[in-house]
């Protein structure tokens, strides 16, 4: 009995550690740079035609959605540019202020300090998740 306790005891340390000793980067994907979340708070709030389809790639709730759910957000999309422009004049600078990781990485909360032409400032929470190596707009 106290011999199938240690064969118990051996096998269970042993798989603790192989499930402990995770590579920890598989864990915690690499953070978009500044560049890359700026880029896709620009693509979020700025409405051009022709980027219409990058928009609807990069927003994750678009994925494998039907073409009118698609259709809705590229209008709610106008609409917000419509009141930003009218209230604020458009941005002229977006920063990072600081990044909330949730979900080990792969979920992030990212709080911007937008600047917009009519010397008001914001700070926006802009969540993005991390899915199949790639980062998406939550």
């Amino acid at each position: 009995m106290v011999a199938f306790i240690k064969k118990l005891l051996c096998v269970s340390l042993a798989l603790l550690s192989l499930y402990g000793c995770k590579n920890i980067s598989e864990e915690y994907p690499e953070p978009p740079t500044k560049d890359e979340v700026v880029d896709l708070y620009m693509l979020y709030t700025d409405m051009n035609e022709e980027d219409e389809e990058d928009f609807l790639r990069a927003i994750y709730s678009c994925h494998n959605k039907p073409q009118e759910y698609c259709n809705q957000m590229l209008t709610l999309r106008k609409q917000h540019k419509r009141e930003l422009e009218k209230e604020t004049g458009g941005i002229i600078s977006v920063d990072i202020d600081h990044v909330e990781r949730h979900n080990h990485g792969k979920m992030l909360n990212i709080f911007l300090n937008v600047c917009y032409k009519n010397q008001s400032t914001e700070e926006v929470l802009f969540p993005l998740i991390h899915v199949d190596n790639k980062w998406y707009i939550r």
